[in-house]
């Protein structure tokens, strides 16, 4: 790939969707590319808003540079992506991807760009096809579906009648070693009757 910036600057973005993923590889990869500044986030790439991907397309300026480890790190869908390709090309900035050969700033990139995000969307889409035929048979199969609940029927029960009495949620949360969210969301029948 030829030099980045000739005269702007180079912004890295990374960003990783759980606590249990590590940004080091990414901040490693924007580093040896050249970046002079990296925001980084851990937020799901689902999210709507990502504060730290918009503060450094904000920063961007004519001439500048986004760098960004793989397409997936700015955008999930290719109206996401498009959208933000806008954004950067508004104001005469480029966007490159370390992980694919893309760069913004030239027509073949623009193209692979394109393609690569059309992939990506496709991807996607399987997997939520796959996903809801899985919940289907499961419940084709009378198996339960979603997230196992936190308490049982009798635990429930036991906090209702805990709740009617006026027990704190945050003591029935700490007797049954769950959120006060979810003593909340157990009892609320009996808190409004």
């Amino acid at each position: 790939m030829p030099p980045l910036s000739e005269s702007g600057a180079v912004i890295g973005y990374a960003r990783v969707s759980t606590e249990e993923q590590s940004l080091d590889m990414q901040i490693a990869a924007l580093e040896k590319a050249g970046c002079q500044r990296i925001l980084s986030e851990q937020i799901s790439g689902a999210a709507k808003r990502r504060p730290r991907l918009d503060e450094a397309v904000g920063m961007l300026r004519e001439g500048d540079v986004l760098v960004v480890w793989s397409i997936d790190r700015i955008a999930r869908s290719m109206s996401d992506l498009y959208r933000r390709v806008e954004a950067i090309d508004a104001v005469g900035a480029g966007l490159r991807v370390i992980a694919q050969p893309i760069d913004t700033t030239g027509p073949m990139g623009r193209l692979i760009l394109g393609i690569l995000g059309a992939v990506a969307e496709f991807e996607r889409a399987l997997i939520v096809m796959r996903t809801k035929a899985g919940v289907q048979r499961r419940r084709e199969r009378g198996l339960p579906v979603g997230r196992r609940r936190k308490m049982s029927d009798e635990q429930i029960a036991e906090a209702q009648a805990h709740r009617s009495k006026g027990e704190a949620v945050s003591v029935l949360a700490a007797m049954y070693d769950v959120s006060e969210a979810t003593i909340r969301a157990y009892t609320v029948d009996k808190e409004r009757s």
